[in-house]
């Protein structure tokens, strides 16, 4: 069902049934087209006679559009349909701004009873759209904003069938909550929308109207998004048959007590009886305090008595305060039960009534941000609370199948693929992590492990001797030739890499490791040139996070893990040899022994790597091993330049000795430029100086 008001008389579309224009609503520009005009005191609303198609029971339904208010004073209703006496149990349902809470408000009333929920404080004069929802198998109301993070509150009366019109503007049959403002595209639903659909109808604040409705318009693909190793703490696969249980990402691994095994999600899973359990000692990756994080796992439930724990961490009390988190079956309320202690207070959210011998995945988080907790259950509506306080640092166990540390809220049952995030993962993230039942492994998390996609047939002119551990020897000819051709997709967006190099040409971005590590910022040349390549496009190559790899590149900006980037991703001759052999459409070549200075044809975007002489010795010879990197960014005249004229050579202190040379070469009108860090440099000639017995090798993207 949706209303929408695209046209100037009294007729608007709720598919074939008429709107009656109460006191002459006006129209204004909308989200789309033309919107329906409000003047509170003028009493000016729309109103239709109730259908079956317009009442509700306890049922799930979905109702929502786009509100632009003029004020945020007094009750302003989107839409509503209930009684006379304007009591909120006679509401079947109530979309609208209250002024009590200064905040959006959605309600469900049966007659007897009601239920409400509350979420974001509005301005005067902008559009907002606002989606509200009734999940009658989790008993929860839902209200999201903009798109935004929904705020949910338990409710379990559900709605009910009544004869009360349903008005859009005023506040149904009762004469108040009159609009002052604006308001289009109105929809009902008898169904929840997916959160992918939600986000369809937003549209990125665009909005939508009837027709992109149409069967001819196919539905978007929900996004799944792999939510990688960023922030993970641990992941628990549980495959053991047996004895301690690893941890696949750190080293919190879980030691048992007598915990079997049995089939899992995927492979194996643990499998508890009574006073079974697996634990792990406190570390800090397992300690909270008021921060984002993400918890959740598969449980397959033999009993629906008691008290079964998946995953806590906390004292031997017992006492909810004194648990960090706590996901669990609560026999008490026959629902999965997430908890959240900070060791003075505490909060909680429930969400799904379980059957016995059926797999579940729960996933439960906490926003920092927005003080809100959630429990969802198979990818589906989240149950959220506000809750305040955060967790806390404790120095108490992790256990799976316990209460933490208490002898208690033993597991009966089987528990599968449990993980620890310290962040809120998407919604897309979660719905990647269930898919479609089947669950995934740590592994998933991985991107492939790259395959050389080039093999060299070189004749002897340079030879290339990495330095640290590296035991390869590589020999070079001016140009590689590849035997076959890399399958993997792959767009450079140089646009992108380009204003990214700009930017930074003078700067350093702490959304990336520092490289600076002997004291100057003498190291960041590479560390630089990896930032613009994966800002254009380029994706890291994770493997096993091993910064002594030469088959990966990567880095992670979180100061929990150590190291945090490869060699590959900071070091110049590691950086070579990660694009030689192993690095996806990077095309290396040399510069010629005959014509050493001629402008290499690359272009804005590619690199350059430069094998310095050694200032321990000036006479001396290039090494083979490549030490400096730059950024190409494109030809231009650089006589209007302002950068100064350097030679560089190695010293003591890598890159940041320099020898300013008084005579610099004139520059052509239009040259290749680059840009570089260690020296700082933006738009200066691609060879400004250089020594002339630098050897220079070249790397070219291609698509």
């Amino acid at each position: 069902m949706v209303a929408e008001r695209n046209e100037r008389n009294t007729q608007r579309l709720l598919r074939l049934e008429p709107f009656e224009d109460i006191n002459s609503v006006g129209s204004s520009a909308g989200k789309q087209g033309n919107a329906a005009s409000f003047v509170d005191t003028y009493s000016e609303h729309l109103s239709i006679n109730d259908t079956a198609s317009l009442s509700m029971g306890d049922m799930d339904f979905t109702i929502g559009g786009w509100v632009f208010l003029n004020g945020v004073t007094g009750l302003r209703t989107m839409i509503a349909k209930g009684a006379s006496n304007g009591a909120n149990n006679n509401f079947e349902y109530a979309l609208e701004y209250d002024s009590s809470s200064s905040q959006f408000y959605f309600s469900v009333g049966n007659g007897t009873t009601h239920g409400a929920v509350v979420n974001t404080t509005p301005s005067n004069y902008t559009w907002y759209f606002l989606v509200g929802w009734y999940d009658s198998t989790n008993d929860t109301l839902n209200l999201q904003v903009n798109d935004g993070t929904p705020v949910s509150a338990s409710y379990t009366g559900g709605s009910f069938d009544s004869s009360y019109k349903m008005t859009i503007g005023k506040l149904s049959e009762y004469p108040g909550g009159y609009f002052n403002g604006s308001i289009d595209e109105v929809f009902v639903y008898k169904r929840l929308l997916s959160a992918e659909e939600r986000t369809w109808l937003y549209n990125s604040g665009n909005g939508h109207t009837c027709s992109d409705l149409s069967s001819s318009t196919p539905t978007p693909d929900p996004t799944f998004t792999n939510p990688g190793t960023t922030n993970l703490v641990s992941w628990w696969g549980l495959d053991e048959t047996s004895g301690t249980r690893a941890d696949s990402y750190a080293a919190n691994h879980l030691d048992s007590s007598n915990t079997g095994s049995d089939t899992g999600k995927q492979g194996l899973a643990a499998h508890f009886t009574p006073n079974q359990y697996l634990s792990s000692a406190d570390t800090a990756g397992l300690s909270m305090g008021d921060m984002d994080f993400t918890l959740g796992g598969w449980v397959n439930l033999n009993t629906l008595s008691g008290l079964r724990t998946i995953l806590a961490k906390g004292s031997n009390s017992g006492a909810n305060k004194d648990y960090e988190y706590i996901l669990e079956y609560d026999n008490s309320t026959g629902k999965f039960y997430f908890g959240i202690g900070n060791g003075t207070t505490y909060g909680e959210v429930v969400n799904t009534t379980p059957a016995q011998y059926t797999w579940y995945f729960l996933t439960a988080w906490y926003n920092s941000t927005t003080d809100m907790m959630y429990l969802q259950v198979n990818n589906g509506s989240p149950s959220g609370v506000s809750y305040s306080q955060g967790s806390f640092d404790s120095t108490y166990p992790l256990s799976v199948g316990r209460l933490g540390g208490y002898h208690g809220g033993y597991m009966n049952g089987l528990v599968d693929e449990v993980f620890l995030y310290k962040r809120v993962l998407t919604d897309g993230e979660r719905a990647w992590l269930y898919n479609a039942g089947n669950g995934r492994t740590y592994t998933e998390l991985l991107p492939p492990t790259p395959t050389p996609t080039a093999t060299l047939s070189p004749t002897s002119t340079a030879t290339f001797t990495p330095s640290a551990t590296a035991t390869f020897t590589p020999t070079l000819t001016s140009t590689p030739v590849p035997t076959s051709t890399p399958t993997t997709s792959f767009t450079y967006n140089r646009t992108v890499a380009l204003a990214y190099a700009d930017q930074w040409a003078h700067n350093r971005n702490i959304d990336y490791p520092m490289a600076n590590e002997i004291g100057c910022d003498c190291n960041d040349c590479t560390n630089y040139v990896s930032q613009v390549l994966h800002e254009g496009g380029y994706s890291l190559e994770t493997g096993n996070w091993d910064e002594n790899n030469p088959e990966e590149w990567w880095y992670r900006n979180d100061t929990f893990f150590q190291p945090d980037h490869s060699k590959t991703w900071s070091a110049t001759d590691w950086f070579y040899i990660y694009a030689f052999f192993y690095g996806h459409h990077l095309e290396i070549s040399v510069d010629s022994d005959q014509e050493p200075d001629l402008e290499p044809n690359l272009d804005p975007g590619d690199f350059i790597l430069l094998d310095l002489r050694d200032n321990d010795d000036i006479n001396g010879a290039p090494d083979g091993k490549p030490d400096h990197a730059r950024v190409v960014v494109g030809h231009g005249d650089i006589s209007q330049n302002e950068e100064d004229y350097i030679t560089l050579r190695k010293g003591a202190l890598g890159i940041c000795e320099t020898i300013i040379n008084p005579v610099p070469t004139p520059p052509d009108t239009q040259i290749l430029l680059i840009n570089q860090h260690c020296v700082d440099r933006k738009h200066v000639a691609w060879d400004y100086n250089v020594d002339p017995e630098t050897r220079k090798f070249y790397i070219h993207i291609t698509d």
